[in-house]
């Protein structure tokens, strides 16, 4: 777990003075300019304009006083508040969760208190505001952490980092299976969760609620490093984005890699930081919940279904001599940019649950920039040794700038005893003595089959 820094701030984007609100700043600038119209008509009949500047700059100031007595009425309005942002990885059957986060404590007026955490949780104040200040640590076996004799400064916040593990109040769990949209769950545990994401082996999507039932299709998949999904772009929810972004960052693979993961953030469920001192606290409390999801296997005889991309592991499929690497296996991320021509060779694994199905097509994207080049999308056939044993899938583009779309019949693949699927792209050298370096930003690979 990781991204500590990014929910500092998006806890502190939680808590802190109040911002006066435009509508009694806009009241006071347009008094202000009703009265220098109307002195100023006054003047312009008795042919005086010479005195309208010294009436001018005495209004400004009126108008500048004022807005510091908004200023300071409005400073004292943000009660003492405990924000805490962390991240809850479930433990699947112990009904617990390694909790890691922050929490900021805001204080509208200096005084000295104590902070503590639930058993089985620490934390570690920030101690800057501590300096020439006797702190003292309680901490035993069976009893919380308790850090006494703090100084909460004055219209500021203390930061301070928690971690632990602790008891869920309900078990949380995701399941679901792959249909005719694509993966198709249900969730227990996490209603009113926002900004929902989905992260497979190789992919991230936004799933979306229909009814009860956790939909996550072709169109939910996000390219990149995308993190939000459909819907209105609020500061709030930009801050949690940037908060996720960098929890994931710092896990291995950008959080990919391993099975597959739901993440949801939930309002109202915090670290258990409790402050001493100073009156009662407000509180507002965000933590993303990670939640392990259990793949089933499709049921029913006939039935369709759709892998998107995301669930599919990616790697490398290498012929001795005759294929380059297209896939950064150590962090799951296809090489970026490339000064060379190449033949690759990708392998899609599809999850356990559907692999050795029939499979009816796929749909491949390959988003390229190779303005200089040219390049094409082909199939190894089973046993490739080299490019005699490749079918190639169209004509070869000219300097494609834009993504590469081929739909691929059910009969050009071949599943191997794992579940994978092979595609390849050939990209030509470019111009005699151009050093030009040609962009490959991802491949996708949608596959659509039926239960036998």
């Amino acid at each position: 777990m990781g991204g500590v820094g990014a929910m500092h701030t998006l806890a502190e984007s939680l808590v802190g003075h109040e911002v006066v609100k435009r509508g009694p700043v806009l009241g006071i600038l347009g008094t202000m300019c009703v009265v220098l119209l109307g002195v100023g008509w006054m003047f312009q009949r008795r042919s005086r304009l010479e005195y309208l500047a010294p009436v001018a700059l005495v209004l400004s100031l009126v108008a500048t006083v004022a807005m510091l007595v908004l200023g300071a009425v409005s400073k004292g309005s943000e009660p003492l508040t405990v924000a805490s942002v962390s991240e809850s990885r479930v433990m699947p059957g112990l009904g617990m969760a390694a909790v890691k986060g922050a929490t900021d404590v805001y204080s509208p007026s200096a005084f000295e208190g104590s902070v503590s955490v639930p058993p089985g949780a620490w934390m570690l104040p920030e101690l800057k505001h501590q300096a020439g200040h006797i702190v003292r640590l309680g901490w035993g076996e069976l009893s919380p952490m308790q850090w006494r004799h703090l100084r909460f400064p004055s219209g500021a916040t203390l930061r301070g980092t928690v971690g632990g593990v602790k008891s869920l109040e309900e078990d949380l769990g995701a399941s679901g299976t792959f249909g005719a949209e694509g993966f198709e769950g249900v969730v227990a545990g996490l209603a009113g969760g926002k900004d929902l994401l989905l992260t497979g082996p190789s992919g991230r999507l936004a799933p979306r609620m229909v009814g009860e039932k956790l939909v996550a299709g072709v169109g939910e998949q996000l390219s990149g490093d995308d993190m939000a999904g459909a819907g209105m772009i609020t500061h709030e929810r930009a801050e949690r984005l940037k908060a996720t972004a960098s929890i994931l960052a710092a896990s291995p693979r950008g959080g990919m890699g391993g099975g597959t993961m739901l993440y949801a953030w939930v309002e109202g469920v915090g670290t258990g930081v409790e402050v001493q001192g100073g009156g009662d606290a407000e509180r507002r409390e965000w933590t993303l919940m990670a939640v392990p999801v259990t793949l089933e296997r499709p049921s029913g005889r006939g039935e369709a279904f759709v892998v998107p991309s995301g669930f599919m592991r990616i790697s490398n499929h290498r012929i001795q001599g005759q294929t380059n690497p297209l896939y950064d296996e150590r962090v799951g991320k296809f090489i970026d940019k490339i000064p060379s021509g190449v033949v690759g060779i990708v392998r899609f694994e599809l999850p356990a649950v559907v692999a050795g199905m029939r499979v009816e097509k796929a749909r491949l994207k390959v988003g390229i920039s190779a303005p200089d080049r040219t390049a094409q999308v082909f199939v190894p056939k089973p046993g490739a040794r080299g490019a005699n044993d490749f079918k190639y899938l169209g004509a070869k583009i000219n300097g494609p700038i834009q993504p590469i779309e081929v739909e691929i019949a059910g009969e050009d693949l071949t599943v191997d005893a794992n579940g994978g699927l092979l595609v390849g792209l050939e990209v030509s050298a470019g111009r005699e003595g151009s050093d030009s370096i040609w962009e490959l930003s991802g491949m996708t690979l949608t596959v659509s089959g039926r239960m036998e």
